[in-house]
Parts: structure tokens; sequence; C-alpha cells
């Protein structure tokens, strides 16, 4: 707790908000509310911060916000950044919905320095106005003219039939003499995004903003784009790319376009189809040189395996079996000792098709020996994440803060094995667990047996502080909080909300963990 006697309290106020813009985006509300409520003189300093990052979790508190804004015309004047997130169907206020009452604010100028907007919409049957279709981009023009500031804009959850006419959109927020060049642009779509729904003219909208984009996030839940249309762009800022549901034509295009950006921090190129290799077999030293958060399928993870060890955060998609302690511990023998976050989907696979993936037979036994074996049954080979899968990855990747499980079976089934839990006890500084198994709906006996599997995996990991059951379909998740005493036995454990893994989603207001492919 800060004390009035806290160095902290003694740092100049115009510190603050510098302070604020380090926080992770999904901590930066309760972060700066936590410490507002400290003593008098941080309340007074840190007021008026509470208003620059809003991260709206539902409807009801958006519209709320929104309304009051209409009434003190001068609140929204300190909001830079506001993400507001719709969980179901449309939420009435009156005679307005969230997206009625963000026009009539941006109608009225009433946000001239907000400098990102996210709208975040993860249900189909949410209800939206004309400002999101083609038929109407009146409000983006009012965007564009009334918030002159404005260098981020988030779409996350839009149905592919809306897309249509984004090329028109594009024009218009593009940058002139009077308006910033947009730095942050994300784009998740519900549905196939190509030239039948105005896909291919979003794509090649992307070029008025290449110069400028820092991050550049395109998401489509069905069908697999060509990803030529961003291939063939130069991006000299891009530090972000995330590219999912696109497939590659040829890898010399996608490893010409890895040459030219060796700026990337973050790639992420999620459920694209296996067949598509976004790398060479061998790649050359120094490729993506300041990479530190990377996501793909297995098979394209494997080419990188001589840079991973930058890594601090890495997600490996459609493994199958044993492919990822092969990784950690025989592709690279000293492991991955800086990766702080690791995330794992496996998929399912026959075990008459396992030779033909290589490392899916590799196991080792926890018995210290350090021989390697190549299972040649089912009884040997197979790998879920009981046995020694477990074992091995507390070996390759021994300092993980994080760990994200994407298997087969509910997290209530698999820690019945005490092959799955024991394992655990190999990490000293895993604070946070995520599981997810087949998709559930929430309700009290989950709640009942999310808390006992929890509390089994605390008393083996003595570092575990959460474990998130990620198997939800959309945010947020079921998670348990551990409470400890002094000598670190587990207290209590308090079943809550929760979001998705940390590390590498400091920019997400809401993060959210992959979701598991059933097959390959």
């Amino acid at each position: 707790m800060i004390t009035s006697n806290s160095p902290f309290t003694k740092l100049p106020p115009e510190l603050f908000p510098v302070v604020a813009a380090h926080l992770p985006l999904y901590a930066t509300p309760t972060t700066l509310y936590s410490l507002a409520l400290t003593n008098h003189g941080l309340h007074e300093i840190i007021s008026p911060l509470l208003y620059s990052c809003m991260v709206l979790r539902n409807q009801r508190d958006a519209l709320t916000l929104l309304q009051r804004m209409l009434v003190d015309r001068q609140l929204g004047h300190l909001v830079r950044e506001l993400h507001i997130m719709s969980e179901g169907p449309a939420v009435m206020l009156g005679d307005r919905d969230v997206l009625t009452g963000l026009r009539k604010v941006v109608q009225g100028g009433l946000l001239p320095y907000i400098h990102t907007l996210g709208l975040y919409l993860l249900q189909n049957d949410w209800q939206l106005p004309k400002i999101l279709t083609e038929a109407d981009i009146a409000f983006w023009k009012e965007l564009r003219g009334n918030c002159p500031r404005l260098r981020g804009i988030v779409i996350f959850g839009l149905e592919y039939w809306r897309i249509g006419g984004w090329d028109t959109l594009f024009q218009v927020i593009q940058p002139n003499e009077s308006r910033p060049a947009l730095s942050h642009l994300a784009f998740d779509i519900k549905g196939p995004l190509d030239n039948d729904n105005g896909g291919g003219n979003l794509l090649k909208g992307i070029n008025h903003f290449s110069p400028s984009l820092q991050t550049l996030v395109l998401r489509s839940t069905e069908g697999f784009a060509s990803a030529s249309h961003i291939l063939t762009l130069e991006f000299p800022c891009l530090k972000s790319l995330t590219l999912d549901g696109f497939r590659v034509r040829l890898t010399s295009e996608a490893m010409t376009f890895w040459r030219k950006h060796a700026s990337l921090e973050r790639v992420r190129l999620s459920n694209g189809v296996q067949s598509s290799r976004w790398f060479y077999e061998h790649i050359e030293p120094g490729l993506l040189p300041n990479l530190m958060d990377f996501r793909a399928d297995f098979s394209n993870v494997l080419p990188l395996a001589h840079i991973l060890g930058q890594l601090t955060s890495l997600s490996i998609e459609k493994s199958i079996n044993a492919q990822v302690p092969y990784l950690l511990r025989v592709v690279i023998p000293e492991g991955l000792p800086r990766l702080k976050s690791l995330e794992i989907v496996q998929v399912s696979a026959s075990f008459s098709h396992f030779s033909l993936f290589v490392g899916a037979t590799w196991y080792e036994t926890a018995d210290a020996s350090g021989i390697f074996h190549e299972g040649s049954d089912l009884e040997q080979a197979g790998r879920d994440f009981t046995g020694d899968y477990i074992y091995s990855i507390t070996k390759g990747a021994p300092n993980l803060e994080e760990l994200a499980l994407h298997g087969s079976q509910p997290l209530n089934w698999t820690i019945r094995n005490n092959q799955f839990v024991e394992p655990f006890s190999g990490f000293t500084r895993l604070e946070r667990l995520y599981y997810g198994g087949p998709n559930v709906l929430f309700s009290t006996d989950l709640q009942d047996t999310h808390r006992d599997a929890s509390l089994a995996l605390a008393t083996a990991c003595k570092s575990i502080r959460t474990v998130t059951d990620v198997s939800l379909s959309t945010v947020p998740y079921l998670t348990a909080q551990i409470r400890r005493n002094p000598g670190g036995e587990v207290d209590e454990v308090m079943i809550g909300k929760g979001y998705g893994t940390q590390i590498g989603s400091e920019g997400d207001p809401f993060p959210r963990t992959l979701q598991r492919s059933s097959q390959l």
C-alpha cells in the first residue's frame, strides 16, 4: 500500500501521464482508480487521468458514460482512448444504443483529443445502425472531422456482409495537413474476406496508410484470403502485424516481406491454412532481429527455431501430440530460458498419422535420465497434457510466468490425472495458468469444478496466482484467484472473471486466447 511518505507520492505531477501511458491497456483504468483512492494528494493528480483511457466492458457502462458526456460537455475533452465492448444484443437507454450515443458525442465535437477508438462486438445478434455499413459513411467523416487527433481505429466482430465500400471509408480517413496519419488499424471480420463482399477493396485500401502504420491487425473467421495485397506493400514503421485467416501463395513472397520489415516486434499468423508456408525451411541469420512475440502453427514455428530464444512470448497452433516438447528439448537443446509466456493449441490426429509429423512420436521420461525416446505404439507415443508432457515444458521453458494449454478434454477431467498436476511443481515463476477444452456454458457446477481443479494446481505449484478456464466462447472467462498464507500455502480460492494471456497483449483492452481447432 502507498503511504503519504512513499517516494511514489513525491513524483512530479507531470510524470503521472507518462506512467499511465506505459501501463498495459487492459490494466490502466483499474490501476489508476486504485492509485486515486490511495490519498488525497494522488486523487487530485490522478482524477483527470481516469477519463484519459476508458475501457468499458459492457454496453450499459458505455451508455452511461456517453450520456454524461452529452450533459457535461467538457468531460469528453479528457478522453484520449475509448474502447467499448458489446457482449450481447443492443442495450437501449431511452432512444439510444451505444453506437447512436457515440455518434451524438462525435457530432457534438465532444471528443476533440481522442487518439484511439475501439468497438468490440462479440455477438452476432448485435443490431448495428448504419454507421458501420457501406450505406452511410457520414459517421466516419464526422469522426475524422471532429476528432482531428484520431490515429487508431479498431473494429472487432463486424459481420462480413457489412464491409462493402471500405475503399470509400479509407478515402475519408486518409491523412491531410490538418489530421494525422493512422498508426493503428485493426479489423476483425466475422465471415469470409474476399472480393465478393468488398474484402479485396478493404485489403487494397491498406496501402493508403502503409507509410505510417505501426500496428496492423486483419482477421477473418471464415475462408482464407490471399495475403498478397499486404505482402507486396512496405510498412517502414510497422512493429506489430496480425494476419488471421490468410493464406500465402508463394513462400518467396512472404520471405521478401520479412526481410524488408526488420522493425517487427510482434507477428501473429493465426488460423492459417496448414499448407501455407510463411517461411523457408531454413532461414538466414538476422531475420526479424527485433521479434519478441510470435504466434503461428507448428509448421511455421519450427523454421524459426534458431531465433526463438529472443522471444518473450510464443503461441503455437496446430501442434500434434509431442511436437512442442520435441521443439523445446531436441530442436532447441538449450531450451527457451527467456520465454515468459507460452500458449499451445493441440489438434487431434490418429496414431497411424503420427509418423508423418516431425516430433509427434517423441517423448522423454521424468526420471532425470535425459534420454529421449520415439514411441512405437500408442501407449508409448500418445501425448496429451498428461504423462511427461508438462515435465518437458518445465525443462524447456523453465522461467514461464504464464502458460496457456488448449486440449481436447475439460480441465476437470484432465486434473484427475496426477501425472498432469505433479509436474507443475517444477515451475518456480509460473503465476497464471490458462486451460481450454471443448466450449462450455457458464454454470454453478462449472464454478465448483473449476475451484477444485485450481486448488489442486495451486497446491502443486507454489507460484500460481490465477487459473483461468478459457473454454467459454467469449470473454470474460471464468478465473480462480489464489490467496496464500505467509508460508505460501493456499488459504482461499476466489472465483471471478478474467481475460486471456497478458504478456504480448499489453495493447489489448480485452485480452483473449486462441480458440482450439478440433482436428487437423
